[in-house]
């Protein structure tokens, strides 16, 4: 496991940034907004915030990680019902079925912004914009072929078929358990390249080495099969967003485990790209969550009655 610095927030509810990234506007705001429908879909108007995220989810060098001290300071408290949850790390898996359709007006069609195998293929618009960009550095390497999504978003009655279908149970989830139903998991394959034989080749490699760059994760890695229960998919990839992705690829982390890390940290704060974020755990209390006053901020729920906060500072 890749060693990283990090100071680990040993506290039982949110602890709340001095020197954060104030707010113009929102409540919250969406990692990796590059698409101006982005903005429009979640009906945040932090157009400052906006761009300084983006610049963390560019395709370059991190900076080295460090560890940052946080200072506590004011907390608004803020019902869950008025904090848009991205739902980019709800857990979805064997054990834990979606929770709820996602919202419609963020799933879009992903081409012609990126290459598919058929048309009709849909995908949550923050990982259409992370494929994007990650398709985009992959023509820039010459030594690699073309990439293209041969699966995004997809229903439960699809998902019911192929999972009656006689496909392999190894690499097939129940209906309502798939990633596929929340837009955020992508299958990513290379022209030429069949799909088991994706791993041991160039494009397979570059695809698990880089895909992190862009706040995707790739879900089903080789090394945690026993762990997973589900097989070595080098093809399927979960949006997840920007440090949580960078923080799992530097640890060796699946979802699952860094659910579990922010559950018993309760957080962490890290440096990425030229930004510091603090990334907070907290079980809402009487349906209200604890938000750093006057700063921009992300919420995903976990699946498990936990929500993540990610809050970008200067």
């Amino acid at each position: 496991m890749k060693k990283i610095l990090i100071l680990s927030l040993l506290i039982f509810g949110l602890v709340a940034v001095a020197g954060c990234k104030p707010s113009t506007g929102g409540n919250s705001i969406f990692l990796n907004n590059n698409n101006p429908s982005n903005e429009a879909a979640s009906g945040n108007s932090n157009q400052t915030a906006n761009a300084n995220l983006d610049n963390a989810n560019a395709a370059t060098n991190p900076n080295s990680p460090v560890s940052t001290f946080v200072m506590p300071g004011t907390t608004t408290a803020i019902p869950i019902s008025e904090i848009t949850d991205t739902r980019y790390l709800e857990l979805v898996n064997h054990e834990y079925g979606m929770n709820s359709e996602p919202d419609r007006n963020l799933i879009v069609d992903a081409w012609p912004a990126v290459p598919v195998s058929t048309r009709d293929i849909t995908l949550h618009i923050s990982a259409r914009t992370a494929v994007s960009e990650l398709f985009d550095a992959a023509r820039s390497d010459n030594s690699i072929g073309t990439f293209f999504v041969s699966s995004g978003y997809r229903d439960v009655s699809t998902q019911e078929q192929l999972y009656n279908g006689g496909m392999d149970r190894a690499l097939v989830l129940p209906p309502g358990h798939s990633e596929h139903h929340t837009g955020l998991g992508i299958d990513i394959l290379a022209l030429e390249i069949g799909q088991f034989e994706l791993a041991n080749t160039p494009e397979g490699r570059w695809l698990a080495n880089h895909s992190w760059k862009y706040g995707l994760i790739l879900r089903y890695p080789e090394n945690k099969q026993d762990f997973m229960g589900i097989a070595y998919e080098p093809w399927h990839f979960r949006y997840v967003g920007q440090p949580h992705a960078f923080y799992m690829w530097e640890n060796d982390m699946v979802l699952e485990e860094y659910i579990e890390f922010l559950r018993e940290t309760r957080g962490y704060t890290i440096a990425y790209n030229g930004l510091e974020f603090t990334v907070l755990y907290q079980e809402p209390t009487d349906g209200m969550l604890n938000i750093p006053a006057n700063c921009s901020f992300t919420v995903s729920n976990d699946n498990l009655g936990g929500f993540i906060i990610t809050t970008p500072l200067y």
